[in-house]
């Protein structure tokens, strides 16, 4: 699992809300390789970001399904539900996804100790 992942965890406990941990658990825990994704700008107010579609596309031939685990059905990957200024977080069940991933989408990636890359 990466810093990020510890950090979203993190955060919920700190909310001092049972809810607000076991929803974080239950959404990242099948997926705990975390890491802070560029998607490109939005072309649009509301519109998609330039390169979701294709890193949707790829996640998809690489990994298959997205994981829907509010729905109970986890998969190898799940892309958090927000995009904030052209950045949002994938997580991968395995470290080697998440590896594969970066290696195929560097430029794509966030490097510092904030966003995931940085192990355990």
């Amino acid at each position: 699992m990466t810093a990020l992942f510890d950090g979203i965890i993190l955060h919920a406990e700190l909310k001092k809300s049972k809810e607000a941990l076991e929803l974080a658990e239950k959404v990242w825990n099948p997926t705990p390789w975390v890491i802070d994704v560029f998607m490109g700008k939005s072309e649009s107010s509301g519109g998609e970001h330039k390169d979701e579609a294709m890193i949707r596309k790829y996640c998809v031939e690489h990994f298959g399904k997205q994981s829907w685990p509010t729905h109970d059905k986890p998969a190898n990957w799940y892309r958090a539900g927000f995009t904030v200024y052209g950045w949002t977080w994938i997580g991968f069940k395995t470290e080697a996804m998440m590896e594969e991933f970066v290696s195929d989408w560097p430029k794509n990636i966030k490097i510092d100790k904030t966003t995931g890359l940085e192990k355990k």
